[in-house]
């Protein structure tokens, strides 16, 4: 998308100032800066006492761990040789830091500074570094000179234990190794908090240093980059003083020097003569530095990064922000059969709305159905994006019915993130996709007028949500018929957008609709008569769908009060009883003898029910006894499971055995902590899987281990042996 060039571009007074880049007008290197801050403060005694706790080994011991030859200790005690020599002759030592002493920092350290040096350094791990802030500190404070050699002898790993060590010592030579710190790893994570805390416990030593380093970018961009971080990271919390305070000495505006600038990347694709990028409140756009650094406030992970994005939303239109998303979307995946995942995650999700919601759904369907990283991104950002229409594509990734092993990975994805966003939400999966099916389906009427003037059609929904088209006749048609000279032109022009937004809405609620009743059948989901009926006025789908199914009545004990149906929209109990229940959900034949069966089959026919999905014709399976006796179902034993065959409703590849790496199960989860394991011959995760493997026994697991037949809910039990025959059979 080319950027729209008759809007007018904002000038840098009218741009957010987290946004107003510096790059063009960065402060100068001073040319005689100030004398350095004191290089280090020790607190009455501190040294003495650290020094004094400080353990020192004998000279023979440390030089024997350290591995050195005889040629290195005589360079060490004497200055016989020369210290390539030297250095070449230390053998690795053994154990899990070997590294860190092969670093040419640390042969600096130890050839450099003799036999107490190096005892003392050994003294406080023991040649592990598996030691304490103490004996850190102890070795600082014998060896005050060498704290700029230790500061870049530590390897990244150790690090943060050396700056939580250091955070007493007030010293300039720390704190660009704090500020690299949290370059690296941001500062609103755990791993930062040492460098963290370092500064803010050493604010005008820190600022006075670290604005030194802000200013020279001789030293490398990344050295001023971190130095930038940490002031305005000191800014935020509390430190403004002890930056203006440094900025006065070094002749600078303080307020430059807190621009974080450059904290990331470009990504790739970033074109920006592509991206019209979001507009202001006042109809402006940014200029294009400005717009750079909004693109890398995205790209950023720190949580600072995060706080400034919420508060510039408010800066511009909502409308240019989802429009902006949809750009960096466009650009980020343009290419064919394209992987990134750079940049579009934390831009759709913060601004894609529905729109963003739509271009995922083609996505998830066409190209991206078998790339196991994208369907995640993908749920990840349809939970950001939070909409209802967001809702209903995650159920749709998380329907059981459509399961099968590509489909593995995008389930379990989405199912966490609709668990994800019910729990901060304070409601259940269920009620949450409910909501959805309701908000998106407001306007899926039962039927619905077409007019074309002079004559109107009819489109009316049957019991599964399909739409069936009515002529003036009342005889049934494939699709609306062309139009005749008397007929009104506008009109029909209504009448088939109409159709078509209808048909997109059944289209897009219906199966998930569906999935989620036929789900509360299986599961035996009961809910107080009070919210049936509230679904029954709000939601036009269920209200469709309710009324083509046989409800039950229980008590509050858990016994079945009555069968009911729902008439004018209304919930009526079959048997007077029916009067004092308090709960209702659909029922399922396993749970009902033969003669009320018979009965509640036969009321169905009168009231002309076409249920959307079997429920009392549905097949009803029982364990044997000798099932009972075995404790798992055998009649599947000795089939075949076709592994090329998309899994049934929900059944899942089971877990990895660690010792064999086979796979000896496949499973369905049911609700209260129930799985169905159907076991099999095994599948190597080494190796191309066979084409089949054969079924040995259907059993059940509960949070406690294998639970007896006798144990499983008669509906659980009943569902999945129904789709172990099916899975048996070939189906």
């Amino acid at each position: 998308m080319s950027r729209d060039l008759t809007i007018m571009e904002a000038s840098l007074e009218e741009v957010p100032a987290a946004l107003r880049s510096v790059r063009d007008e960065a402060p100068p290197a001073t040319a005689n800066p100030p004398a350095p801050a004191p290089c280090a403060h020790w607190l009455p005694g501190q040294r003495e006492a650290w020094h004094a706790e400080l353990p020192a080994p004998a000279w023979d011991e440390a030089a024997a761990t350290l591995g050195l030859s005889d040629a290195a200790k005589r360079y060490v005690l004497d200055g016989v040789g020369d210290a390539a020599s030297a250095a070449a002759g230390i053998e690795r030592p053994r154990g899990p830091r070997i590294g860190v002493w092969r670093s040419k920092p640390w042969l600096d350290l130890v050839l450099g500074y003799g036999p107490a040096a190096i005892s003392r350094l050994f003294g406080i791990g023991g040649g592990s570094w598996r030691t304490t802030p103490e004996a850190l500190r102890g070795f600082v404070a014998a060896h005050e000179l060498e704290v700029a050699r230790i500061v870049r002898a530590f390897p990244p790993s150790l690090v943060d234990d050396l700056l939580s060590a250091l955070s007493p010592i007030a010293d300039i030579r720390i704190a660009e190794l704090a500020a690299h710190r949290l370059l690296q790893v941001g500062a609103g994570v755990k791993l930062g908090e040492a460098a963290l805390g370092w500064l803010l416990a050493n604010p005008e030593h820190a600022a006075w240093a670290l604005t030194a380093s802000a200013l020279n970018e001789e030293g490398g961009g990344g050295k001023a980059k971190a130095a930038r971080l940490g002031l305005h990271e000191l800014a935020t919390r509390g430190h403004r003083a002890a930056i203006e305070e440094a900025a006065r000495e070094f002749g600078v505006d303080p307020e430059l020097l807190l621009v974080v600038r450059e904290t990331k990347e470009l990504p790739r694709f970033w074109q920006p003569d592509r991206i019209a990028g979001p507009v202001l409140v006042n109809g402006k756009r940014l200029p294009t530095a400005s717009l750079e650094a909004f693109v890398r406030l995205h790209a950023s992970r720190d949580v600072r990064a995060a706080e400034q994005l919420t508060e510039l939303v408010p800066a511009f239109t909502r409308e240019s922000l989802e429009r902006f998303a949809m750009e960096i979307f466009d650009a980020a995946i343009w290419r064919p059969k394209s992987r990134t995942t750079e940049l579009w995650p934390e831009v759709l999700g913060r601004y894609g709305g529905d729109a963003a919601v739509e271009a995922l759904a083609g996505k998830l369907v066409s190209e991206w159905a078998e790339d196991e990283t994208l369907l995640k991104t993908s749920c990840t950002v349809l939970q950001e994006i939070g909409t209802p229409r967001a809702i209903l594509e995650l159920a749709q990734l998380a329907d059981k019915r459509r399961a099968h092993e590509g489909m593995n990975p995008a389930q379990d994805a989405a199912e966490a993130a609709l668990t994800t966003m019910a729990r901060d939400r304070g409601t259940t999966p269920r009620a949450l996709v409910g909501k959805a099916v309701a908000a998106v389906g407001r306007g899926v009427t039962r039927t619905r007028t077409l007019s074309f003037g002079p004559r109107a059609f009819r489109a009316e929904l049957d019991s599964r949500l399909s739409l069936v088209l009515v002529d003036d006749e009342g005889a049934h048609i494939e699709q609306l018929p062309r139009p005749r000279k008397s007929d009104d032109e506008a009109a029909v022009l209504v009448a088939k957008q109409q159709l078509q937004q209808l048909r997109a809405e059944v289209r897009f609620v219906g199966p998930v609709a569906l999935a989620l009743l036929e789900d509360d059948l299986v599961q035996g989901r009961q809910w107080r008569i009070e919210t049936l009926e509230t679904w029954l006025r709000v939601d036009e789908v269920f209200r469709h769908l309710a009324r083509h199914l046989v409800w039950g009545l229980w008590s509050g004990a858990g016994e079945l009060v009555s069968p009911a149906l729902i008439e004018t929209d209304k919930l009526r109990p079959i048997d007077d009883r029916g009067l004092g229940a308090d709960r209702v959900g659909l029922l399922h034949p396993v749970e009902l003898t033969d003669d009320t069966l018979s009965r509640l089959r036969e009321i169905a026919a009168r009231a002309g029910l076409q249920p959307p999905f079997a429920q009392l014709a549905r097949e009803v399976f029982r364990p044997s006894p000798e099932e009972l006796q075995a404790g798992a179902v055998t009649r599947i034993a000795g089939a075949r499971l076709r592994l090329r065959r998309p899994l049934l409703r929900g059944w899942r590849q089971g877990p990895v055995d660690e010792e064999s790496a086979h796979m000896y199960s496949i499973e369905r989860r049911f609700d209260g902590g129930v799985t169905a394991e159907l076991v099999h011959s095994g599948i190597d995760c080494g190796d191309a899987p066979p084409s089949s493997v054969k079924l040995e026994v259907l059993r059940f697991r509960g949070a406690a281990g294998l639970l007896a037949l006798s144990e499983v809910p008669a509906r659980c039990l009943s569902e999945a042996v129904r789709d172990a025959s099916e899975i048996a059979s070939g189906g």
